[in-house]
């Protein structure tokens, strides 16, 4: 008493990809593209701005400290802990 198998399942990606394309036309690749490229653009923009923010005020308050490599490490720590957070009220606020 096994699964009866699908007449048009295929077992090769190749099979898959020419049955979609059949099916659904050669946009059904791209489905989803857009709303994905904007939450990278957005995550990545969220980090680079805060990193750089930091960086700012740090040259503007301790001209000194600025050429610090550890403040370039703390600061994309920051940026990137902060664009994480937005990547995950993103989340919740789709739903």
């Amino acid at each position: 008493m096994g699964m009866e198998k699908d007449k048009n399942f295929n077992k090769t990606l190749r099979g898959t990809v020419q049955r979609v394309y059949q099916k659904e036309g050669a946009m059904a690749f791209y489905n989803g593209m857009i709303p994905s490229l904007l939450g990278i653009i957005l995550y990545h923009g969220i980090g680079f701005f805060t990193y750089h923010y930091l960086k700012d005020e740090l040259k503007r308050t301790h001209p000194e400290w600025s050429r610090s490599k550890i403040s370039d490490f703390v600061f994309a720590a920051v940026g990137g802990c902060f664009a994480q957070i937005s990547k995950g009220r993103e989340k919740f606020i789709n739903k």
